[in-house]
């Protein structure tokens, strides 16, 4: 299992109004004690609202989780220490800190998950579109959804050679 496949989503609190200073905090503080790859992301979720003031209307940013930062880190106990003592933060949910579940990361609009649809399948005959093969066509041979690639047979030198590509290289032929 790699670093990146331990990242957790974990809830940080803090003082009110506090939300975008402990984020700047978190990623000044992990940078210069050499934790950045150990922050792969915050947010604070925000959603867009609309308001009338003096009979105008104003589109303003209000916080879904006033005073919480949702962080998807790779666990280390010195950035879990670190990030407690950033002026406003009050700390992580949960002591030592809990990781969200996948169904609670659903739950608070975190990760929604994305359905790819392609529209080709095995078998079919593809053109391709990437720079380095433009023109070429072939034959899907397999598709990893996950990592949003394809194998492709194409001859080339009077061989069959299989080519990996992004799902956004290829384009079906009618």
């Amino acid at each position: 299992m790699s670093d990146m496949d331990s990242a957790k989503w974990y809830v940080i609190q803090t003082r009110p109004n506090y939300e975008d200073k402990v984020s700047s905090g978190i990623l000044a503080v992990s940078e210069y004690h050499g934790l950045e790859n150990y922050v792969l992301e915050l947010k604070v979720l925000k959603k867009e609202v609309e308001e009338i003031k003096n009979g105008k209307k104003h589109l303003t940013s209000k916080r879904l989780y006033p005073n919480y930062i949702f962080a998807k880190l790779i666990p280390n106990d010195d950035l879990f220490r670190i990030i407690v003592g950033i002026t406003g933060c009050s700390g992580f949910v949960g002591n030592p800190p809990l990781p969200l579940t996948q169904e609670e990361t659903k739950n608070f609009g975190i990760e929604v998950p994305t359905e790819v649809v392609v529209p080709y399948k095995l078998g079919d005959t593809v053109q391709i579109v990437d720079e380095n093969f433009t023109g070429v066509s072939g034959v899907v041979k397999n598709l990893d959804l996950n990592k949003k690639t394809a194998f492709v047979s194409v001859s080339m030198f009077g061989r069959e050679t299989m080519v990996e590509l992004k799902l956004e290289d290829i384009v079906p032929i009618n």
